[in-house]
């Protein structure tokens, strides 16, 4: 078994200082691996380290 959790939206809104609008367009553009569960979204961990560790993009 995996050590990797899921998360609901509502968990990664705890960890991500995003609206949950933002997050939903997030998942929508594809910017990270989700779960459906029926009509449920789940975001597994891993993914959300992935976002946060994510070299960072200069505009300059």
């Amino acid at each position: 078994m995996t050590k990797d959790k899921l998360l609901t939206v509502n968990d990664v809104l705890k960890i991500i200082p995003i609206s949950r609008s933002g997050l939903y367009s997030a998942i929508k553009r594809g910017d990270f691996h989700i779960v459906n569960v029926g009509k449920r979204i789940f975001i597994p961990t891993w993914a959300i380290d992935e976002l946060i560790n994510a070299p960072k993009v200069s505009n300059g």
